[in-house]
């Protein structure tokens, strides 16, 4: 997630490795997986039976090659009450479905017990058969909790700035001759090239793998750069 990233909980669980499933490991089942991490982290992590869930008010998914600005994401969610329903990322649109881009999806405690309950119950688009049929593991997220009154919240800047980006800093830079054509049509934010993304970003998507080791994110002259970094530089603010 990036060198800038410190610890964002106190605790650690060293005895689940991993989530038990009972499908097989193949793309088509990333729905599925999905289903279950979410119903998974609510009730290991966030219910109210558990000495640790009063500590739990955000979960983060994010994916493997997403750069992750810890100290922006927290200053963030200080805004938000966890104790109210907040679905939060880089908003796009399917065949009129509204949904947070799977790179970095931010669900509040709240948020994540409805999704749960939705799902125990079997209720809607959030039974286990209708999640896992929408292949798109971030539309399926979309639709259970648009069943249950959820809809993405608006994470622009108050410029109109993106926060969380679904590509890297020097594509987004780019503008459209570096952006594809579903990103064109879809995007809830029209913002291109210098100046698309904000001051406070949060995330960054397809970054390379030496990106995220061995360099820190930067912002001047309006945009977001890589340089390198120096192992005892502190997080930037």
């Amino acid at each position: 997630m990036g060198r800038d990233v410190r610890a964002l909980s106190e605790f650690i669980d060293r005895k689940t490795p991993g989530i038990r499933v009972d499908w097989a490991e193949t793309d088509d089942a990333v729905s599925a997986k999905r289903w279950r991490a979410w119903t998974f982290t609510y009730e290991k992590y966030a219910h109210a039976s558990f000495a640790n869930a009063t500590r739990v008010d955000f979960v983060l998914k994010a994916d493997t090659d997403t750069y992750v600005h810890g100290a922006h994401l927290l200053r963030y969610l200080n805004r938000f009450d966890a104790t109210l329903p907040h679905y939060i990322g880089r908003q796009f649109v399917e065949r009129g479905v509204a949904f947070v881009a799977s790179a970095t999806i931010v669900l509040s405690r709240e948020a994540l017990r409805l999704v749960t309950v939705a799902s125990r119950d079997g209720v809607g688009a959030c039974a286990r058969g209708k999640f896992t049929a929408t292949k798109a593991e971030d539309v399926a997220l979309a639709l259970c909790l648009r069943d249950v009154g959820v809809y993405p919240h608006n994470s622009r800047d108050a410029s109109g700035a993106e926060r969380f980006m679904v590509f890297s800093p020097q594509r987004m830079r780019a503008g459209s001759e570096g952006l594809p054509r579903w990103y064109v049509k879809r995007t809830m934010n029209a913002q291109q090239g210098p100046g698309c993304c904000s001051d406070e970003a949060i995330s960054f998507h397809y970054v390379s793998t030496d990106e995220l080791a061995r360099a820190r994110l930067v912002r001047a002259h309006g945009a977001w750069s890589w340089t390198p970094a120096v192992a005892s530089e502190p997080p930037p603010p």
